[in-house]
């Protein structure tokens, strides 16, 4: 009955992931620990749900137990190689990609995952026939990068998209102190008033940071959404909301929702 029990929280667990819902995996996983305290499956599902839940630290605790808990099992070491490579611990990222590639040879994601690394990666005859093996991994981290220059820089990568969400800040208030354009003074035959850009440096100044803000966010949003596989529609919002100097708003809304969201193709190797 206990055994029947694991196995359907640790089901629930994994399609709750699928689904881009980690909380609810890890709430499956609390239970599941509490039956079998050394289940490697327990703690390779809890290592990717705190890895998405933003806790990375615990996310490498969990991984390095299900290595441990299942030593044959080369899942773990995969999503481990990646989870490192992701906080920068290249080396020991590298590590473990070459034991998984040790344990599994033929398997098309790992192979890819340690040319990625700079592994060497020896030929062998049933590469190119073995299909590539299921493997559960938190989404947008397939183990190949769609833009070549993004491998191994994820966390530069993503601490530039918080840099350019403050400057967008700074502007958003910039343009509520003072607002660039105005009236002239000149009347048009409808008694309206011509709307213009202000002359002075102050104005000159926050449109020189909108344009800045505008153009390197587009950019940076564009080169993630192309790398993770998201929908090109999170642009819209930068289009929309830029014109008002207000950037901030689609890209944090993009930055701590959207790149975390699934985009219903399941995980893949």
């Amino acid at each position: 009955m206990a055994s029947q029990q694991l196995s359907d929280l640790i089901q629930e667990a994994a399609d709750a992931l699928r689904a881009g819902r980690p909380k609810r995996a890890l709430e499956r996983l609390d239970e599941a620990v509490k039956l079998d305290e050394d289940h490697s499956e327990v703690f390779h599902l809890r290592g990717l749900a705190l890895a998405q839940l933003k806790r990375p630290t615990e996310a490498t605790d969990a991984l390095r137990r299900a290595v441990a808990l299942a030593p044959h099992d080369h899942r773990p070491y995969y999503n481990l190689a990646i989870h490192l490579n992701d906080l920068g611990q290249v080396d020991e990222g590298k590590q473990m990609a070459a034991e998984a590639l040790r344990i599994s040879p033929s398997n098309p994601g790992i192979r890819r995952l340690a040319e990625d690394l700079g592994l060497d990666v020896p030929a062998t005859e049933e590469a190119s026939a073995v299909p590539a093996q299921p493997i559960d991994i938190r989404p947008g981290y397939e183990g190949r990068h769609v833009l070549p220059f993004l491998t191994g820089m994820e966390r530069p990568w993503l601490s530039i998209g918080y840099g350019l969400l403050v400057a967008c800040a700074v502007l958003a208030v910039l343009m509520l102190v003072h607002l660039p354009i105005g009236p002239t003074g000149k009347t048009l035959k409808n008694g309206m008033q011509d709307i213009n850009i202000r002359p002075d440096s102050v104005s000159a100044f926050v449109l020189f940071v909108w344009l800045t803000c505008g153009i390197a966010t587009f950019m940076w949003m564009l080169a993630d959404i192309v790398d993770r596989r998201k929908r090109i529609t999170w642009l819209i919002p930068i289009f929309v909301c830029g014109w008002l100097g207000m950037q901030a708003l689609p890209l944090a809304l993009y930055l701590f929702v959207g790149r975390n969201l699934a985009e219903g193709s399941g995980s893949r190797s």
